[in-house]
């Protein structure tokens, strides 16, 4: 698996280089949607979810997954998942981590 990232030699990115990121999605109205891509930066993975029509619009959140985080992370990989999917796994609505990459909802 590669991922075009245009400012590496030769246009792909061996898959060994990639993370997983974790890239929440939502808007004045609320949550819209969650996915998990592999990428090398914070600003690569938008430009990935963005290209495999991951990003559903609004505001973007994005950051790294941990690898302890990384074997739940895997089945939202390369999908946008629902708000109630996220709920069901568990997951709860919170603000954005201190570090996370934020898109604006008008910069989207």
């Amino acid at each position: 698996m590669t991922t075009t990232y245009e400012n590496w030699i030769g246009g792909e990115v061996p898959e060994i280089l990639l993370s997983l990121w974790y890239i929440s999605f939502a808007s004045d109205a609320g949550p819209i949607g969650v996915t998990v891509v592999r990428a090398t930066s914070a600003e690569d993975a938008f430009m990935v979810a963005t290209k495999q029509g991951l990003n559903p619009g609004g505001e973007a959140a994005i950051v790294k997954v941990l690898p302890k985080g990384a074997k739940d992370a895997m089945m939202w990989l390369d999908r946008l998942v629902s708000p109630e999917e996220v709920l069901a796994f568990g997951g709860h609505r919170c603000e954005a981590p201190q570090g996370a990459t934020i898109v604006c909802g008008s910069c989207n």
